[in-house]
């Protein structure tokens, strides 16, 4: 595996909201020759190699960068599904007139949305049940939740941000003439 080969979807997420403007212009940066998110990609190379040099040397960081990848487990599941629901909200007009073309961008997502929100929430209440109370330990379930809602809640200030002081486009209301539409076969 490439050494870059987690930095770079990361730093390209980063350089996608600096463009929509959630993000600050800075990740919009891209390398003259290579063509890839500049500064993105130093800064969560820069973050891994310190999280990397941490766990060496601290044992425990170890341990919370494996409770941390847990967590992100169950928020990733999360907004997959709701990405998968807001897709069938936008094309459930097709459950009318393209009934056939609606299984594939209505229905197929819903039922994946289920199936995430299932497995989401079945690694949550394992979580909720490991352990009778909450302490500061990596494999403390109630510690992995509160990293959940940690990483759930800390998107909030940033968005608010994002929408009332940088007024970034992408919170703006948009037309139906400016919403993708789903290929055809």
């Amino acid at each position: 595996m490439r050494p870059d080969a987690e930095a770079i979807p990361t730093a390209r997420g980063m350089y996608a909201m600096g463009r929509d403007g959630t993000l600050g212009r800075v990740w919009t940066r891209l390398h003259p020759r290579h063509r890839i998110p500049a500064a993105g990609t130093l800064l969560i190379t820069a973050i891994a190699v310190v999280l990397a040099a941490l766990s060496l040397v601290i044992t425990t960081v170890g341990a919370l960068i494996s409770a941390a990848v847990n967590a992100i487990g169950i928020v990733v599941a999360l907004y997959y599904a709701l990405t998968a629901v807001a897709a069938a909200v936008r094309f459930r007009p097709l459950l009318r007139t393209a009934p056939v073309e609606a299984l594939r961008v209505v229905v197929a997502p819903l039922l994946g949305a289920l199936v995430l929100l299932a497995v989401g929430g079945c690694r949550a209440w394992d979580f909720y049940r490991s352990a009778g109370h909450f302490e500061l330990a990596a494999d403390n379930g109630w510690f992995e939740l509160s990293a959940v809602a940690f990483i759930i809640v800390s998107g909030l200030p940033a968005a608010a941000w994002a929408r009332w002081h940088r007024r970034a486009p992408y919170f703006l209301p948009r037309t139906g003439e400016d919403l993708p539409v789903p290929p055809s076969d």
